[in-house]
């Protein structure tokens, strides 16, 4: 599934963001504005 490839890139995403110096919070924060982004898009796809 996709799904999954998109995880594993979250994950990659994600360490390289730690190991760069950024607070959880921050990644987190920014992984949700992006997935509000995605949703948007893809409603105005449809």
């Amino acid at each position: 599934m996709a799904n999954v490839e998109i995880d594993q890139e979250w994950v990659k995403l994600i360490s390289e963001a730690r190991s760069l110096g950024f607070k959880k919070e921050e990644i987190s924060a920014f992984f949700e504005r992006e997935s509000l982004e995605v949703t948007l898009e893809e409603n105005d796809g449809s």
